[in-house]
């Protein structure tokens, strides 16, 4: 079969067929030469092979040229190139060569020289991987900390009760008993939070917030029929007469817009990591900043200063009894000061589980207020 090859026609093969028509011979090697009867080398007689292959009486095998191999290599025309089915073919060829088949001498002999092309192709993909791949964020970089304490937002779970404890100047505890629930759903996170005074006077919260750090706040006292959205003005009032505000419990600050990496410092004993966060347009807030101390180690915050926007003093977080619970560093005891001033409030978790499992329908201020505190256990 016989192909006419035109550069234009047959543009998708046009580099393939100039680089085997330049590979592939235009004909079959040369036998060696037979001296004739009384020349002076005579005497070296060359062996014919055992199989006579050069022999007179044995039909030489037909000219091999490029032309005639496209049809096998290929299986159409080289207009028609399918490198897939060309490789596969030239491989299949050299690799079981057949003897009568013209193809195969010249076959092996372009795998040969076309194998240093072949490696470069099949590592292409690995090598550009590598490439596009990210390495990992130093652990002090801003992407490595605000991943961390995003995560452990946003793998929240979290159902505890324990004591809201407010320390007046002159030592005076009033106790107040706490039940507390957050999870995080695919359209944001929930926190929960029931709180029962000495005198039976119940509140509720219930804090959303989205990945965006958008958040807002629907309350329910013991006298409301139903939640009431608070308005931002609203949020500085402490729960239950207490330093802690409804988002205090919900860590949003690390989603506000804008975050800066400071110098790492000590707290205690520990070497910490500090961020500091501020809000953007559309994220709601009583803080102006919040600044965390992330322990190294843990990846827990041990020391949280939060700055009011109406300028009140500073809010001062200090983290107690950091235990492992679950795969997660949690603490056991906060208690949050203002800074220069006497007194204290200080929230302690007796009991808690950090994979609840919890569902929307724990987040529901009617049945927690007809519950009570005890759902929170």
């Amino acid at each position: 079969m016989q192909l006419i090859l035109r550069e234009k026609t047959c543009a998708p093969g046009n580099l393939v067929t100039k680089l085997l028509t330049k590979l592939l011979p235009l004909k079959d090697p040369a036998p060696p030469k037979l001296e004739q009867p009384g020349s002076p080398h005579s005497k070296k007689r060359i062996p014919l092979p055992s199989n006579n292959q050069y022999s007179s009486t044995r039909r030489r095998s037909p000219k091999v040229t490029s032309v005639r191999i496209f049809p096998f290599l290929f299986g159409k025309s080289p207009s028609q190139l399918c490198p897939i089915a060309f490789f596969r073919n030239l491989f299949s060829l050299a690799v079981n060569p057949h003897p009568s088949h013209p193809a195969s001498a010249a076959a092996a002999r372009a795998l040969g020289l076309l194998s240093p092309l072949l490696m470069m192709l099949c590592a292409a993909p690995i090598l550009a991987s590598a490439q596009t791949a990210k390495p990992a964020a130093p652990a002090g970089s801003l992407k490595a900390i605000l991943s961390n304490a995003r995560a452990r937002v946003e793998q929240s779970d979290v159902r505890a009760s324990g004591r809201l404890v407010e320390v007046a100047a002159n030592g005076a505890r009033t106790n107040n008993t706490l039940a507390l629930a957050s999870h995080s759903f695919p359209d944001g996170l929930r926190t929960m939070i029931t709180v029962t005074t000495p005198n039976h006077t119940r509140v509720g919260y219930l804090l959303t917030q989205d990945e965006t750090g958008h958040a807002s706040i629907e309350a329910l006292h013991k006298t409301d029929k139903a939640p009431v959205k608070l308005a931002p003005e609203h949020w500085g009032e402490g729960v239950a007469g207490t330093l802690f505000y409804p988002e205090d419990f919900a860590n949003g600050q690390f989603f506000w817009a804008k975050q800066t990496v400071l110098l790492p410092a000590k707290y205690g004993m520990r070497d910490c990591f500090v961020l500091k966060s501020e809000p953007g347009p559309g994220q709601p807030t009583q803080y102006a900043s919040v600044t965390s101390w992330i322990d190294q180690k843990t990846g827990s915050p041990v020391y949280v200063e939060a700055v009011p926007q109406n300028g009140s003093p500073t809010k001062q977080f200090v983290f107690y009894d950091l235990e492992q619970i679950g795969g997660l560093w949690l603490s056991r005891q906060v208690e949050v000061k203002l800074a220069g001033k006497p007194g204290s409030t200080i929230l302690l978790i007796d009991h808690g589980s950090p994979h609840a499992h919890l569902t929307r329908k724990d987040f529901s201020l009617t049945a927690s207020q007809s519950t009570g505190s005890d759902s929170g256990q």
